[in-house]
């Protein structure tokens, strides 16, 4: 940009979305023998009991290029953008150089967990029933992005004295869960506030609605900043030594809210609903400073022989 300024700027953008089998091999071992306790108990499990007389075969049991499973493993990368740019202004004995850049994305992952494709089926005590639906799915999302900035000025003259001076800043924020849910179940689109129990008649009252139908999620809040000042010297002693002193000064701050929901499923014909179980919450958080430096000797006889000394 004209004598006085140069720089340059890039920016890239990515995107993907993938989908593959899934190789989960349920065997006999693997299928429950019982439902959810006693029939008729108030007792309940966190999921539906999706393999519970389930008779079918996997066939990646005899077969390595075989599945039966009913989601597909899908990955999501989106919304990536990646800026960089570079800037130097040039005055006289001096430049001003600016480095910055961002970068953005979102990803998302979605496999099957209860590892067999069955249709719905009903369970039955006494005179009621429950249907399952026996579709399972993990799932991981992590929304990130993070950014910095640094300005140096540098001197340019050619005296014995050289020296930079530096402002730096970075930012990171992320947030990150994982867990667990069963989309087709209707009983977990609204869940009770509380468990069932003696005190509320074994019907406690609604909680508020569920729409994703997570069975559990947990994850994290997280937020990271670092500041930092420096200063570096050198100067040409002689010909052939010279000297390095340097300082910096870094202050970092780091915060994470972290969080665990769960949705109990009562898979009991006789208390055919779900409940809220307690969540979890914890917040963490810390800060830290130091001041730093350097100092360092060379000496360079010749133009193949150099040797130095640094702390």
């Amino acid at each position: 940009v004209g004598d006085s300024m140069d720089g340059w700027f890039k920016y890239a953008k990515s995107e993907w979305d993938q989908a593959r089998r899934v190789d989960r091999r349920i065997t006999p071992n693997d299928i429950a023998p019982t439902f959810f306790g006693a029939p008729g108990a108030p007792t309940a499990g966190l999921s539906p009991n999706v393999t519970f007389g389930f008779t079918g075969v996997n066939p990646a049991l005899t077969d390595d290029r075989a599945y039966d499973t009913d989601t597909p493993f899908r990955t999501k990368l989106d919304g990536v953008d990646i800026f960089t740019l570079e800037t130097v202004n040039h005055f006289s004995g001096v430049d001003l150089k600016y480095v910055g850049g961002y970068q953005g994305y979102t990803y998302s992952q979605v496999s099957d967990f209860d590892g067999v494709d069955r249709d719905p089926f009903v369970r039955t005590v006494g005179a009621q029933s429950i249907t399952i639906f026996p579709t399972i799915e993990a799932f991981y999302m992590e929304d990130k992005e993070y950014y910095s900035n640094e300005i140096n000025l540098i001197s340019t003259g050619e005296g014995p004295f050289q020296w930079i001076v530096g402002l730096y800043q970075y930012h990171e924020q992320v947030n990150q869960n994982q867990g667990i849910r069963a989309p087709l179940q209707p009983e977990l689109q609204n869940p009770r506030a509380v468990p069932p129990s003696a005190a509320n008649g074994f019907n406690p009252p609604a909680g508020p609605e569920h729409p994703d139908h997570n069975l559990q999620i947990a994850g994290a809040l997280l937020e990271a900043d670092a500041r930092a000042v420096f200063s570096q010297v050198d100067y040409q002693l002689t010909e052939t030594w010279k000297t390095t002193v340097g300082v910096r000064y870094t202050e970092d701050k780091k915060e994470a809210d972290e969080y665990r929901d769960r949705v109990v499923f009562l898979g009991n014909p006789a208390l055919p609903f779900s409940f809220y179980s307690s969540g979890e919450r914890a917040h963490l958080e810390g800060d830290w400073n130091a001041t730093t430096g350097t100092a360092g000797l060379e000496w360079q006889p010749s133009q193949g022989t150099l040797a130095d000394g640094k702390y």
